[in-house]
């Protein structure tokens, strides 16, 4: 009576209780690892919304900055070939006089 009263046999219903409570307390796990998961998603989701709205920003600027440089290029040829224009004249001119009418063949 003593061996029964202090370590009673295995019931099948305590047993499948026992699993029971296993398998639930494993499905709460899988549950929360999901939940945390999609938060992480939701995280992702976010920082690519960001993202993309700096690359556009980003893309925008890119564009702007690349239109000034060009126009400044421009700038900087068109002087350049006035002043290649200009030392052409000075150094016709010291041979030919100013009005470049003292040239002759």
């Amino acid at each position: 009576m003593h061996q029964f009263t202090t370590a009673p046999p295995p019931d099948a219903l305590n047993q499948a209780r026992q699993d029971l409570a296993q398998v639930k307390d494993i499905m709460v796990q899988n549950v929360e690892q999901i939940l945390s998961r999609g938060e992480r998603i939701e995280l992702l989701v976010d920082k690519t919304d960001t993202m993309a709205g700096q690359a556009w920003a980003f893309r925008r600027g890119a564009r702007s900055v690349r239109r000034q440089q060009f126009w400044r290029n421009q700038k900087i040829m068109l002087l350049s070939v006035a002043v290649g224009i200009l030392l052409l004249y000075i150094f016709i001119a010291q041979f030919c006089g100013a009005g470049l009418n003292h040239c002759t063949s």
